[in-house]
């Protein structure tokens, strides 16, 4: 199983004026050996939710299946820049 955390990004002004980002983790993303993902929401710690692809619609292609971006990719383990 692996797992990603899910962030969200709050910006901030210091009292130097200072203009920072902070990355603080709203949840967690668990990727199944058998490529299942679901996510947990900290606000709901006790309620899963499930990940899936999306559907066909008016026509539509669906849009591909895709894994998160790895860890280098996206924000540091760090809560501000």
């Amino acid at each position: 199983m692996e797992f990603k955390d899910i962030r969200s990004k709050k910006t901030y002004t210091t009292k130097d004026g200072e203009e920072k980002t902070a990355w603080p983790i709203v949840g967690t993303l668990k990727i199944l050996d058998d490529g299942k993902m679901f996510i947990e929401l900290n606000m709901n710690p006790s309620e899963p939710y499930f990940v899936f692809a999306r559907k066909e619609r008016d026509g539509a292609p669906p849009a591909p299946a895709q894994r998160p971006a790895p860890a280098s990719q996206g924000p540091s383990d760090e809560w501000e820049d």
